[in-house]
């Protein structure tokens, strides 16, 4: 925009353009993705509310205020990661849910939000980055106990094909059941009656039996996404005493599983806290829908600041900060 000064006079046309010119750059920069920002800026000229338009058009959400204000108090080298954070709300719909999961994948961690509470938290293994776990949102619908773990094609040509053919003896070892379908058919076959030489993983499908040393633990938590993507308990649970947790495949293992079966339950008299743990422990499949459908976002901040305005920090483990 001209400076303006004394020899050279004031153009009110040219003043009008550069101002409205840098307002529009202001409002598109600021405003929510589900925000018609030209609208907003045209109201707001008409009103003379300019000095409003940032709170209006900036995200609502309890967190990016607190980034904000976290913002003006950081030092040179936090900002430029704070900003690119304080963008990715923009990005957020204003109604996550009064009562949500929200999952950060760079702080490795789950939040249960339910209005201005978090009744749980707990810490969460992600995917590797290989098998970087997607950003979304979604729904869950169901809890699965004593669940299944049906191995996906990618992982049972990858690994475990490659594991029985070296050592047939595996197959029994990991409690895994064989399974053909045909049609609606389903055949479990004993693994040793396979000749695993010569089995495509199109002949068979795989999966372990529910228990322990399932991988899947003894609950899953389903909200249906295109990713295949769901919580789940996990027998591994020396991977949460590490700092850094992208292990999985993809999925999310949670560190408190139980707790949070009773908390997607709690409007279920029936599902008391025995219950809950006798289903895990049972040894048999059973699939429990929810009351009421419960909304899941997975996201990716690496800042962001708590209730007392504390600024914290994570690394990029999947280098989505860097352009």
């Amino acid at each position: 925009m001209p400076e303006l000064n004394e020899d050279q006079p004031a153009n009110p046309n040219q003043f009008d353009i550069d101002v409205t010119s840098a307002l529009v750059r202001y409002a598109s920069a600021l405003a929510r993705q589900d925000v018609d920002w030209k609208k907003e800026l045209q109201e707001a000229i008409e009103s003379d509310s300019i000095a409003q338009l940032a709170d209006r058009l900036a995200p609502i959400h309890a967190d990016y205020v607190r980034l904000r204000a976290a913002l003006m108090n950081a030092s040179p080298e936090d900002r430029e990661q704070i900003e690119l954070n304080m963008n990715r709300w923009r990005k957020v719909p204003d109604d996550l849910g009064a009562r949500h999961i929200r999952i950060n994948v760079a702080a490795f961690e789950l939040e249960v939000h339910d209005g201005d509470e978090i009744p749980l938290r707990m810490k969460v293994v992600v995917g590797d980055n290989k098998n970087k776990t997607p950003l979304f949102s979604s729904e869950m619908k169901y809890v699965v106990f004593s669940p299944y773990w049906n191995i996906p094609e990618s992982i049972l040509t990858k690994e475990t094909l490659p594991k029985i053919r070296a050592n047939p003896e595996y197959a029994i070892r990991q409690n895994l059941e064989v399974v053909r379908v045909s049609g609606k058919q389903v055949e479990v076959v004993d693994p040793e009656d396979v000749d695993w030489d010569k089995v495509g993983e199109s002949d068979i499908q795989l999966r372990q039996r529910p228990g322990s040393r399932n991988s899947l633990g003894l609950v899953k938590f389903i909200f249906p996404n295109r990713h295949n993507v769901y919580l789940h308990d996990t027998p591994a649970d020396n991977l949460f005493d590490r700092l850094t947790r992208n292990f999985s495949h993809g999925c999310i293992r949670v560190e408190k599983p139980e707790e949070l079966a009773r908390y997607v339950l709690r409007d279920q008299p029936d599902w008391t806290p025995e219950r809950i743990r006798a289903a895990m422990h049972a040894g048999a499949e059973k699939h429990v829908s929810l009351k009421e459908a419960l909304p899941v976002h997975i996201m990716y901040f690496t800042a962001w600041a708590d209730a007392e305005g504390v600024l914290h920090l994570a690394d990029d483990v999947y280098g989505y900060d860097t352009p």
